[in-house]
This record gives structure tokens, C-alpha cells and sequence, in this order.
């Protein structure tokens, strides 16, 4: 107890006491005695209490975040705001206020999101130039033709090297020729051919499918489609009479043997007879007939 009390005497009336002094020198105030100095001491205990509180309310609180940290470890925690879609809010106010929601985002350089609205405000042309300067050629290409651009889209997605949709348009608006090239470009065999033949060039929609079943190392799957495609060529009725006899024979006879390695045995050998390959044919059938006779 006796400690305690000489420990408070030394604060209060020693330290505090040596401090008061010095503020008085300092401010060339009169001694400060009674309550005067009660209240000086105790704004001074204060101002010396303050940091510590400081220093225990950041501890305390590096604990708690700590202990927090600790027991949410592998949760994942979901903010709602964080996955707020503000596309539609966008859009409102886009068609309140065009020109300055617009602006706003060419200032941002979302060129992207300004092509989804003026496609909603049913602006393709518009909405077409926005998504090709940000680089979505396809979103691009789609607004050029539903502006009647048909062909413009075709081009631009040529040089984006997109053949296959390109061809597709170019079809669209009656282009056979490009349309072939496109496919030829893609590796289309089938339907590259099929574009030569409608543009009224037999022979080179023959000549696709010859340099493709002498030079396609592809699977015996991709071949036989290709046979069908071709086979199907071959007979429709507003071609019969066109191409060079001989490469429609060599074809017939090149679809029969892809139609022999898939096992469409009977197939083959009408096709065969149908190239002039009778002994092809009648081999094919002595096959077949081999076969059925050792089930029997």
C-alpha cells in the first residue's frame, strides 16, 4: 500500500508537479495552486493517456481483423454490388439522353458497349462502325447486314480472314464465285464445289472434288462425307449435262471406291457401273455374293 501511495506522490505531485513549472515558465503565468492545478495535472494525465488509447484501440483492432481473417479463410464472400449489371440502366438512359450517354462512352472508350446500344436503338450502321473499331469483326459484320450491307460484312470478315461466314453471305446475295473461294480457302471441298456449280463452273467444282480424293490424306470419315457431297453433285438434274464427261467419271469411280471402304458395298458397285467401270462393278458384286454364299 505504502508503495502505491509513494508511487502516486511521485506522479502527481512529482512529475506532473516538475511539469506545471515548466508550462508556467514558459507562459509567464502565477503559480497555479488548488483547483488551478488540479486541472492543469489532469489535462496533462490526458494528453499522455490519449496516445496510449490510440495505440490500444489500433492493437485492439488488428487483433480483431486478424482473428476475422483467420476464421474466414477459404470463404468466399459475395458482394451484390460488386456483379451489378448496369446494362439497362445504360439503355434507358441512352434513349432519354443519346447523344450524351453516347458521348460519355466514347470518352471512356467502351466503343463496344456503345455498339450494343445503338443496335438497340436500331442503329446497325452505326452500331457497325463502333464494334469494328473495337475489334469485334463479327458483331460488326452482323450489324452491316441487317443494315442491307450484305456485302460490305462479307468483305470485312474476309479480311479478318473468317471465310466460311463470308462465303456464307457472299451466297447470300448471289456471289457464287467468292462464295467458292471462301470455301476453298476454309478447306470446304464439298461446299466450295457446290458454289463453282451454281456460279455456272462445272469444271472447276469437279476439278475441287478430283485434287481433293488425290491429295486429301484426311480420315476415311471426312472422305466418305465428302463422296456423298460430291455423288450428290454429280446427279442433280440441273447439272447432268454439264462438266467434262471424263472428270465425271473419274469422279464416279473415285466416290465408289470411298463408298467400298465404308462398306456400302452395293452402293459402290452401282456407282462404279455408273463411271463405266463394269468389271469394277461386277467384282464388287462377286464380292458381295462371296459373302452371302459362306453366311449360307
Amino acid at each position: 500500500m505504502h508503495y502505491w501511495l509513494d508511487w502516486i506522490n511521485w506522479y502527481w505531485d512529482g512529475l506532473l508537479g516538475w511539469l506545471l513549472n515548466r508550462v508556467e515558465d514558459l507562459l509567464g503565468i502565477s503559480r497555479q495552486e488548488g483547483a488551478a492545478a488540479i486541472v492543469w495535472k489532469t489535462g496533462f494525465t490526458l494528453l499522455c493517456l490519449l496516445p496510449l488509447y490510440e495505440a490500444y484501440l489500433r492493437f485492439t483492432n488488428y487483433l480483431h481483423g486478424r482473428r476475422l481473417r483467420k476464421s474466414m479463410k477459404g470463404h468466399v464472400i459475395y458482394d451484390p454490388l460488386a456483379d451489378k449489371d448496369l446494362r439497362f440502366t445504360e439503355e434507358l438512359d441512352a434513349l432519354k439522353h443519346p447523344k450524351a450517354t453516347l458521348e460519355q462512352l466514347r470518352k471512356e472508350k467502351r466503343y463496344g458497349r456503345m455498339g450494343e446500344i445503338l443496335s438497340v436503338m436500331n442503329e446497325p450502321a452505326e452500331a457497325a462502325h463502333w464494334f469494328a473499331k473495337n475489334k469485334q469483326y463479327d458483331r460488326a459484320a452482323q450489324e452491316l447486314a441487317k443494315s442491307g450491307h450484305t456485302w460490305k460484312a462479307a468483305r470485312l470478315l474476309w479480311r479478318c480472314g473468317d471465310y466460311v461466314t463470308a462465303a456464307r453471305f457472299y451466297m447470300e446475295i448471289g456471289k457464287m464465285s467468292q462464295a467458292a473461294q471462301g470455301f476453298a480457302r476454309a478447306g470446304m471441298v464439298g461446299e466450295a464445289a457446290f458454289a463453282w456449280a451454281k456460279a455456272g463452273k462445272m469444271d472447276k467444282a469437279l476439278s475441287a472434288y478430283a485434287r481433293y480424293f488425290d491429295e486429301s490424306g484426311a480420315p476415311q470419315e471426312a472422305q466418305e462425307q465428302t463422296a456423298n457431297q460430291c455423288y450428290q453433285l454429280l446427279h442433280d438434274p440441273s447439272l447432268a449435262e454439264e462438266g467434262d464427261p471424263e472428270l465425271r467419271a473419274a469422279l464416279l469411280a473415285a466416290v465408289g471406291e470411298r463408298f467400298l471402304l465404308a462398306g456400302r458395298n452395293a452402293l459402290a458397285a452401282q456407282v462404279m457401273a455408273e463411271a463405266g467401270r463394269k468389271d469394277r462393278a461386277a467384282q464388287i458384286m462377286a464380292q458381295i455374293q462371296g459373302h452371302g454364299a459362306v453366311r449360307r
